[in-house]
């Protein structure tokens, strides 16, 4: 998981965070893969950001039952 954002493209990423049922868990994956990146010194992709943003944002409204 590590190298993941190194390996694979754009299309990937979102292919792996659509597959992840739960808006939580999609979240958590986004996390993961921020973090990594963080982890190696690496600029996170803007990709990343806005999902972690947009999935906050799905993730707030889903437990104010909107």
């Amino acid at each position: 998981m590590a190298s993941m954002l190194q390996s694979t493209s754009a299309a990937a990423v979102l292919k792996d965070v659509d597959a992840t049922n739960d808006p939580r868990g999609a979240l958590r994956r986004v996390r993961e893969l921020r973090v990594a990146a963080e982890e190696r010194g690496e600029t996170v992709p803007e990709l990343i950001s806005k999902l972690e943003r947009e999935l906050t944002e799905d993730c707030i409204a889903e437990s104010q039952g909107r």
